[in-house]
């Protein structure tokens, strides 16, 4: 088979694989409720996706490759931003990988779940040397099926926006102004970071910024504290104060910092910066209030 791991990636993205009676390599049950969203920055390659193994409902990220061995010719058993790994998606499975902690990482074959003419199409149109391998085919397709498809994939990415802020809604029962909380830190992130911005909004949810607007200090210290930026030795007094603020607000809120390998900063503008974004977000927590009523 001459395909590379985008292939792969096509077709979990879009399902294009027998589904009967899905088991893991160890022979458990598998149901795919969502494949995830396809993630071209630094990272497991899809990311917020969610599975059944056995009875157990499994959130996560999914990781692909053309064969299992991959992962360790990649260095992701010593990579933490791995660690939250729900699924191994891979073609051939010729060696058995486990995480960092030591736990047997679940495994998806795909081998003799592709169907063959599926892979032919794929070796038609993009291991040819033209600069668009659709030049051919493209002007066969009708206008209509074009203009259904625009359509069709427009009324899907609303009703998916909008299932996000019902379910987001519903989980804080009824309350606008926290869901919009987390909608706002998500999209501080822009695409890359949305989710580490996500959690981060978990962790620290808004009331708790609200008994410290008088102290932007211990504002700052509870966004780069939480976010994970706060672990590391340092010299300079402003990350020691802050540091020292957090130690002790970590332990008034029982907060629990995110992992900072979750934060992504390849192929980024230095303006992107999380820890750019970081501070942007902190400022406009000290100073606006009611910002859903605004």
């Amino acid at each position: 088979m001459n395909f590379s791991e985008d292939f792969l990636h096509y077709v979990w993205q879009f399902c294009s694989f027998d589904h009967h009676k899905l088991k893991t390599a160890d022979g458990e049950e598998l149901k795919i409720l969502h494949q995830g969203f396809l993630n071209k920055n630094a990272g497991p390659d899809f990311s917020n996706a969610k599975i059944i193994i056995g009875e157990t409902l499994w959130a996560g990220n999914v990781e692909i490759h053309i064969k299992s061995s991959d992962w360790l010719n990649h260095n992701h058993q010593v990579d933490k931003s791995y660690d939250n790994v729900i699924l191994h998606v891979v073609f051939e499975n010729d060696i058995e990988i486990k995480r960092i902690d030591g736990s047997v990482l679940p495994v998806l074959v795909l081998k003799d779940r592709i169907a063959r003419d599926l892979i032919e199409k794929y070796e038609t149109l993009f291991l040819t040397l033209t600069d668009f391998p659709c030049i051919a085919q493209i002007g066969t397709v009708d206008q209509i099926h074009i203009d259904s498809f625009l359509s069709r994939t427009l009324i899907e990415r609303f009703e998916q926006k909008t299932e996000l802020v019902i379910a987001t809604l519903n989980e804080l029962n009824g309350n606008w102004d926290e869901t919009f909380y987390r909608f706002m830190a998500r999209n501080f992130g822009f695409k890359v970071n949305a989710l580490p911005f996500e959690l981060l909004a978990k962790t620290v949810p808004q009331q708790i910024y609200g008994k410290h607007k008088n102290n932007p200090l211990q504002i700052e210290a509870l966004v780069f504290g939480s976010a994970g930026f706060l672990n590391d030795q340092f010299e300079d007094d402003y990350p020691l104060s802050l540091k020292k603020e957090f130690q002790f607000l970590q332990k008034k809120y029982a907060i629990k910092p995110l992992e900072v390998s979750i934060w992504k900063f390849m192929r980024m503008r230095p303006q992107n910066f999380p820890t750019i974004r970081l501070a942007q977000f902190a400022a406009l927590i000290i100073k606006e209030n009611h910002l859903f009523q605004k």
